[in-house]
């Protein structure tokens, strides 16, 4: 059965506790005023007589009507703590009382498995599932348990999950605000020391937040709501998950000119929360400032949410969208670091051509720096460009790991130095920020990818494989979960596994220029010669009027013993520095 709090305004009401406090303290009631609080706010918004209130705190007793206007009068001195508090509890002339705020009902439930939700996609990852021997998918849900149960690594400060935000609006086209905003307060709080902090992308979490903290095992959670249609309500909840307790409540009202700056605002109110409640302390940086309008706040969350897939599609909606937040605020640091990050994204995946497209991150990362110098996004663009263009790899790691330190609580910044280590090779260091990262939040994509070709690049095959059908479970559609997956398989001799994988792909619609790859290498090795010369050759045309990264086609040439084009190609990715030169010498597949 599930446990209710009630609250309204800054109060809270803990039936199980008998307690009633306000912004977090505990405002003393006798046990007959709170008797009769809990009344009337479970009956919140109803009238409720005399006789039933003087029934009920004093079932076996005749009293008479100003015993009862005697507890009413100390209950309405209670609740004036807060301005206005008197009003909560109208007189009803000849009838009784009524409670008239509006009364928010927190359940708490016991922790559950949701069930995954089936669409067309589902149909193609159940079947690599079926292929890998997963049982469908139960030996995968056994898998994810102990993941989520492993023991918390002794020693951790406080950790924080912030949800996405409930879009209580009506309108399914704002949904992409919600973890736009989650993001913005967990980027606030990655500032502070003594706590970790994540965003969640919830793509599987129940939707009650104490159950969601159970399945991230995190200590304390911020969830919030959004409401109207503009002017807007924003209602904001902290609850401490070790002890099924809400800490406080806020309720925010604002404009649609001023979201962006309350939503600054709510950020800086919950990192002052974390320092009272959870030992949190400020550090003496500066915070991320708001853009001068609505609409370059807008475009910039718009960019923030296609940036989040990391697909070919999505990433050029994102380049729109800051480009946007730009046009509409030229001093705005965030969207100028989010066009910056989104490029070097593309230059990393081989979407764009990585001489054209790093000095142009570069210079987009170079601008936001100048107007906030301490930016994550832009800080981390310019570590990729000191490894990817100026072959300073050991500058990029100093850098990294001043990065780290500087946003102790920020799993983003955490993930990006296990990201960047992992790429040198230290793979010892890097493994613990990575699995952390997946803990903090398990339907992150971009987590589970990193921590998949580690496990890849160190040749733990198991664990890799394992990792990425987590990823295809949680997106059927992953170019880069296949794009991992089979050279494990490859290394694997697991050809004819391979094959069917690829072939079940391509049928099903993703024929990215990585996915080409991987089936012409397949079919290279299964004896599809034609085939995989067919590809390669469609690929090379391609290249000349698209940008195709070389060292894909290197290893589908040297598969198919063209081993002088593969080594003309591997070069040209050198002179392109379309890799790391860390990875080139510690990727399996590139040796």
């Amino acid at each position: 059965m599930p446990q209710k709090t009630y609250t309204f305004g800054e109060f809270l009401v803990d039936p199980q506790g008998r307690r009633l406090e306000f912004q977090g303290a505990a405002i003393p009631l006798t046990a007959k005023a709170f008797d009769l609080l809990l009344l009337l706010v479970e009956n919140s918004g109803q009238p409720v007589s005399k006789e039933t209130l003087i029934a009920a705190l004093w079932p076996d007793t005749v009293v008479e009507e100003n015993n009862l206007s005697q507890h009413v009068f100390q209950l309405r001195k209670a609740l004036s703590k807060q301005e206005g508090g008197a009003q909560y509890v109208q007189t009803l002339p000849k009838i009784g009382f009524q409670f008239v705020e509006p009364v928010r009902v927190v359940e708490i439930f016991e922790h559950t498995l949701p069930a995954p939700k089936f669409g067309r996609w589902w149909v193609l990852a159940l079947a690599v599932l079926a292929v890998l021997g997963a049982g469908g998918g139960g030996w995968l849900w056994y898998q994810d348990w102990r993941l989520w149960n492993e023991p918390v690594e002794a020693g951790l400060p406080p950790s924080v999950a912030v949800l996405p935000f409930r879009n209580l609006t009506g309108d399914p086209g704002k949904d992409y605000w919600m973890a736009a905003f989650a993001g913005e307060i967990a980027g606030a709080i990655g500032r502070l020391e003594g706590v970790t902090a994540q965003s969640v992308s919830q793509r599987e979490l129940p939707v009650d937040d104490l159950v969601s903290a159970g399945k991230l095992r995190a200590d304390y959670v911020f969830s919030g709501s959004l409401k109207g249609q503009g002017p807007f309500e924003i209602e904001l909840h902290f609850l401490n998950a070790r002890r099924k307790q809400l800490v406080w409540s806020r309720r925010f009202q604002t404009t649609h000119d001023e979201l962006a700056k309350t939503i600054f605002d709510i950020s800086s109110e919950v990192s002052g929360a974390l320092q009272e409640t959870a030992g949190a302390k400020r550090r003496t940086l500066l915070g991320r400032k708001p853009p001068r309008n609505a609409e370059a706040y807008l475009s910039f969350l718009a960019g923030m949410q296609a940036l989040e897939s990391r697909s070919s599609a999505d990433l050029t909606k994102a380049l729109d969208a800051f480009q946007q937040s730009i046009t509409s605020d030229s001093t705005f640091a965030g969207a100028y670091a989010g066009l910056a990050f989104t490029i070097m994204v593309q230059a990393i995946h081989g979407d764009d051509h990585p001489m054209v497209a790093w000095p142009r991150a570069i210079k987009m990362a170079e601008k936001a720096l100048s107007l906030e110098p301490d930016l994550p996004e832009a800080l981390m663009v310019k570590t990729q460009w000191l490894a990817h263009m100026e072959l300073d790899e050991a500058a990029g790691e100093q850098l990294a790991r001043k990065l780290a330190a500087d946003n102790p609580a920020s799993q983003n910044v955490q993930l990006f130095l296990g990201y960047y280590l992992s790429s040198l090779g230290k793979f010892q260091e890097a493994e613990p920020l990575l699995r952390r990262a997946v803990q903090s939040d398990p339907t992150s994509l971009i987590a589970r990818q990193q921590l998949a070709y580690l496990h890849y690049r160190k040749q733990d095959l198991p664990a890799a494989k394992l990792e990425c059908l987590r990823i295809i479970r949680l997106n059927p559609k992953s170019v880069i979960g296949y794009g991992i997956l089979m050279p494990v398989l490859w290394m694997n001799g697991e050809y004819r596994m391979a094959e069917l994988l690829v072939d079940r792909a391509r049928k099903g619609g993703l024929n990215q220029p990585v996915l080409q790859m991987a089936a012409g290498y397949t079919y290279a090795k299964v004896g599809r010669i034609a085939e995989a010369r067919q590809i390669r050759d469609n690929l090379l045309e391609a290249s000349k009027s698209t940008y195709v990264q070389p060292l894909q086609l290197s290893i589908l040439s040297r598969s198919l013993g063209d081993h002088e084009l593969a080594r003309e190609l591997r070069e040209k990715c050198i002179r392109d520095h379309c890799v790391q030169p860390s990875i080139l010498r510690t990727d399996p597949m590139m040796q």
